[in-house]
């Protein structure tokens, strides 16, 4: 396995700086339809030394290579795969000021949805009110009754599960929904394990 420079198992961090917050925006969209723990390891094969070790920050890092007509070579020489995607999801993302990102704009990105907006939002700002709605919820949501609850992220109600999932923690007391999503998540991960 490769180093990474995200830990799939510990993402919520609500201090996180620029560079940083650039990192774990390019690690949702290439998490999207994957497994975390290896595009994880991916993308810090991709972003290598430089990044690494804090000489370029990650979209400085993209637009040089995109620059140099370089982006699509170096990810498929780490295999990060959906190509076409991540390539102009990668190009579009790192022309943001991070700092300046909406959940609107993010979702204004080509390849990038409500799940992966959330993903973001949800674990680099603290009090957000937004629900991750992967396998991991809706397994949940089905357990708790809810058994039309769709196998796979909905495409079109997203919203309609989101509500559902925020009305549930509300009525529970649940106020770090980042803290209950990863331990959601985590908790079916480690069945599969």
């Amino acid at each position: 396995m490769f180093n990474t420079l995200v830990d799939p198992k510990n993402i919520t961090n609500f201090s996180r700086n620029k560079a940083e917050k650039e990192l774990f925006a390019l690690f949702c969209i290439c998490c999207a339809g994957k497994n975390s723990t290896i595009q994880a390891g991916k993308l810090a094969k991709f972003l290598g030394d430089e990044v690494k070790y804090g000489r370029f920050t990650p979209f400085k890092q993209v637009n040089l290579w995109l620059s140099m007509g370089e982006l699509r070579l170096r990810m498929e020489n780490v295999k990060l795969g959906q190509y076409s995607r991540l390539f102009r999801s990668f190009a579009e993302i790192s022309g943001v000021d991070i700092d300046f990102l909406t959940l609107e704009n993010f979702e204004s990105i080509y390849g990038v949805g409500p799940k992966t907006s959330r993903l973001f939002f949800l674990h680099t700002y603290k009090d957000q009110k937004y629900a991750v709605i992967d396998t991991h919820v809706l397994k949940f949501l089905r357990k708790i009754g809810y058994k039309n609850a769709p196998k796979n992220t909905p495409s079109n109600n997203y919203s309609k599960w989101e509500n559902i999932f925020l009305d549930f923690c509300a009525d529970k007391g649940i106020v770090n929904i980042a803290e209950f999503d990863l331990f959601l998540w985590s908790g079916y991960a480690n069945k599969k394990a």
